[in-house]
């Protein structure tokens, strides 16, 4: 599992633009993840 983060920050780190950091990591997420992610912190937001 390590060798993955290292795999990915290395790709990070190699970037040479912001638009590639971004679709980097809009890849690691799906779409329905992002989406309950978005709820979770929504539900945080109104809680605290």
């Amino acid at each position: 599992m390590e060798d993955l983060w290292e795999k990915l920050a290395d790709k990070i780190a190699k970037t040479e633009s912001p638009k590639e950091v971004r679709n980097i990591l809009e890849n690691l997420v799906s779409k329905d993840e992002k989406k309950m992610i978005l709820r979770r912190l929504a539900i945080l937001a109104l809680v605290t």
